[in-house]
């Protein structure tokens, strides 16, 4: 149900529809150890571009996402990731479906596309392709923005007082 989830698939199918020229400006790291992963490497068995990293310690993915540009989640549905929070908490550019929680962090600093929907994917992509290098800059510092604003330990705290606040006076 994982690989049905992220949308994996998806996301291949899409770099398969891309032309070489925009292909091409991607480097692309897939982690994850899933049971769909030999199907997902066959399915990529054309594309130069893709490394499948079996696992990586927590530490090791932060710091990836510190030297990425852009994070890609191609999810049918989601909530609110944790991999979307370090993406954006780590400055990159965030492409993500227009589900869930995904949607109230994409503000700017990326683009959404439509779940499920491999020519949505192909345009973002493409369109992400043709982004100058100071565009890139300035999506990346609103994400770490976006972060600080929204993502911040004083929000939280206020959110998950508001929320206790209300649980308590409906139990009064």
């Amino acid at each position: 149900l994982g690989n049905n989830q992220k949308g994996f698939t998806d996301f291949i199918y899409a770099l398969k529809l891309l032309p070489k020229e925009v292909l091409d400006k991607f480097e692309v790291k897939i982690v994850g150890d899933g049971d769909m992963r030999e199907s997902l490497i066959d399915l990529c068995k054309n594309i130069d571009n893709v490394e499948f990293i079996k696992s990586m310690p927590h530490h090791e993915i932060i710091e990836e996402l510190k030297n990425s540009d852009v994070v890609m989640l191609p999810s049918r549905y989601e909530g609110l990731s944790m991999f979307a929070l370090e993406g954006l908490a780590t400055g990159n550019v965030c492409l993500f479906s227009k589900t869930g929680g995904l949607i109230d962090i994409v503000d700017g600093n990326g683009m959404l596309f439509e779940p499920q929907n491999i020519e949505s994917i192909v345009l973002a992509l493409t369109e992400l392709s043709k982004l100058e290098h100071d565009k890139l800059i300035e999506m990346k510092r609103k994400s770490i923005e976006i972060c600080k604003r929204k993502f911040s330990p004083k929000t939280i705290s206020e959110k998950f007082q508001t929320i206790f606040d209300v649980i308590v006076e409906g139990n009064k």
